[in-house]
């Protein structure tokens, strides 16, 4: 790439960032949705159940680098996305693919309520203990044959509720 499209690339960053700060809670929570589909429509992120966030094909750095492939539960894959629109997050805050990392920087975005029922549809129950009530997340991530089309469905919920999974 040279110092023009580089340039020009920054620039169309720039501005997209802009806008994502100029956004409502809801529509911040729809974009990051919207980004986790395109991440697994370009084949760029792999959802994988029961792991959050695996990015050994990728290079240490604080921004992803521009071809990056990862494997991602969902929490893992929104994050992701969320690196390409917040400067201030990077993979380097996941801290190897931690929970906890990871959900420190998506809560800024959705509540832990939201986060969880998120997590339980997309891995089918696999974090449920035996005190919640997982019934209606497993229902609903278990009608999707691939861990790529149970993804895509719960971000689709997402962008249809204004920004709210609604299982």
């Amino acid at each position: 790439m040279n110092t023009k499209e580089l340039r020009r690339e920054l620039k169309r960053i720039g501005d997209r960032n802009r806008r994502f700060d100029g956004m409502s809670p809801e529509r911040k929570r729809v974009a990051i949705a919207r980004d986790t589909i395109e991440s697994l429509r370009l084949k760029k992120v792999v959802a994988k159940r029961g792991v959050y966030l695996d990015w050994t094909s990728m290079e240490n750095g604080d921004k992803l680098p521009k071809n990056y492939k990862c494997q991602a539960c969902a929490l893992g894959s929104m994050f992701v996305g969320l690196t390409t629109r917040v400067k201030d997050v990077s993979v380097k805050d996941a801290n190897g693919g931690i929970r906890d990392d990871i959900t420190d920087g998506l809560s800024n975005y959705f509540d832990n309520e939201q986060l969880d029922l998120i997590e339980n549809a997309f891995e089918t129950g696999y974090r449920c203990v035996a005190a919640d009530d997982c019934s209606t997340q497993q229902k609903f991530g278990a009608q999707f044959k691939t861990e790529d089309e149970r993804l895509v469905a719960i971000m689709q919920n997402i962008i249809d509720n204004n920004g709210e999974f609604k299982p």
